[in-house]
């Protein structure tokens, strides 16, 4: 399930990013929550 939240998440964020008009404060959040997943 890791490669399926891996295809999501430029999809998230060029997602946000259109409805947004440039801020993705959500994306980035989820983003970073994913690396320090990976971490630990």
């Amino acid at each position: 399930m890791v490669v399926v939240r891996f295809l999501l998440l430029p999809l998230l964020f060029l997602y946000d990013l259109s409805k947004k008009g440039g801020q993705v404060p959500f994306s980035l959040r989820f983003f970073q929550l994913q690396k320090k997943n990976e971490k630990m």
